[in-house]
Formats: C-alpha cells, sequence, structure tokens
C-alpha cells in the first residue's frame, strides 16, 4: 500500500503555519515532512486538505464531560464513548475522563467504566482524572461541600488506579497525613495538588512524598 500524502493544508511548524508543505504518512506514522515542489504526487496516496489547518491532535487532562453527559452521572462505557465523541470532533484526540468530588462508590464505577473503555479501545481514552474528593473545603470551588472527604488510610486501602493507562488524583495535600500521599503514589497514582491552600513547607513535604 501506498504511503499517503497530505497537501494543501495550513500545516503548524513550530510556531507558525506553512501552506507549502506535505505530511507523508506510513503506516498511520508521520515519517517525514517536506517541501511541496519536491512532492511526487504519483508515487502517494493524495489527501487535499482544502486550505484547512493541520495541527497535531489536543491532549486534555481534564474531561468532565461532553455530548449532554456528566461523567458523575454516567460514570459506565456509554458515558465515555459520547463524551469521546464530543471532544473528538474539536481536535482532542487524547483525554483524560474526570470525575470531580464524589462517593467511593462513584469513583470506582468511574475507574471500572475507563479500565473498560481503554480495553475497548474507545478512541482518546489515556486514563482517568479523579479530582477529589480529598480537597480543602476553602477551596473547594464548585465542588460541593457534603462530597469533600479527609483522606485516611482505609480509603487509601479501596482506591485502585487503573490497570493500564494513566491515573490522576488531584488532593490538598495539607489535609492529609503524608505518609499516605506516599502510599498512593505506590500504588500507582499520578498526584497533583488542587484546590488546595498548602503552606510551602506542607507542598515541599507532599512533593517529596509523591
Amino acid at each position: 500500500m501506498r504511503p499517503t500524502a497530505y497537501i494543501n493544508g495550513r500545516i503548524l511548524q513550530k510556531q507558525s503555519f506553512h501552506n507549502d508543505l506535505a505530511v507523508i504518512v506510513r503506516s498511520a506514522i508521520i515519517t517525514s515532512i517536506i517541501p511541496l515542489a519536491e512532492l511526487a504526487q504519483d508515487e502517494y496516496e493524495i489527501v487535499d486538505l482544502g486550505g484547512n489547518h493541520l495541527v497535531p491532535g489536543f491532549i486534555d487532562v481534564q474531561v468532565n464531560g461532553g455530548g449532554g453527559v456528566l461523567f458523575n452521572d454516567s460514570p459506565d462505557l456509554d458515558g465515555i464513548k459520547a463524551i469521546s465523541k464530543a471532544h473528538r470532533q474539536f481536535g482532542t484526540t487524547g483525554m483524560l475522563v474526570t470525575l470531580i468530588s464524589d462517593e467511593l462508590d462513584v469513583i470506582q464505577s468511574g475507574v471500572s467504566a475507563v479500565n473498560t473503555a481503554i480495553d475497548a479501545a474507545v478512541p482518546g481514552v489515556l486514563g482517568i482524572h479523579i479530582e477529589g474528593p480529598f480537597l480543602n473545603p476553602e477551596r473547594r470551588g464548585i465542588h460541593d461541600a457534603q462530597k469533600i472527604k479527609k483522606l485516611t488510610a482505609g480509603i487509601v486501602d479501596q482506591l485502585q488506579p487503573l490497570d493500564s493507562g494513566c491515573t490522576v488524583l488531584t488532593i490538598a495535600p495539607e489535609t492529609m497525613d503524608p505518609a499516605l500521599i506516599g502510599q498512593l503514589k505506590d500504588k500507582g497514582f499520578i498526584l497533583c495538588a488542587g484546590h488546595s491552600n498548602a503552606s510551602y513547607e506542607e507542598a515541599s513535604t507532599a512533593m517529596i512524598m509523591a
């Protein structure tokens, strides 16, 4: 099968767009970007972009919903499919489907659903972002105050990361024992500080543990 050449597009290169380039793709991999004038068109399957933009796919690490679906309300495979489809049409090719602060059973359902979505190769699903509920109530923003929880050793035992893909967990480090942060890291969570009122010292300690 001949490689494909994408031509007549506004192609993003470094910090500017170019109109005189051809993007060469072999087996779904970009192998080169060459001047359009050097392209031997009879050697390629030609895709004419008609002047549209050609840019890298966007990666969004916080996607709470899309297509009329909020992941907290539909932490299942159908919900993820709807969210993926809605964002993909606007150029998002990779995402972390995101839960805001909720009950532990909702978090567990979300993790299970994302495991299923990754196994089913739902386009663009790279993992899950669990934003809360282990946040500082004073910095909760839109998060429901009744959903905010204090992280305990018992909860750490219940929390499980994905079987594959990224599992990001946003926490307020000043609200918990730093040893628990280390335990989350050891279980495979990627930890972020957010909705936090941590001091420099508290944040520094959390970074060491994470």
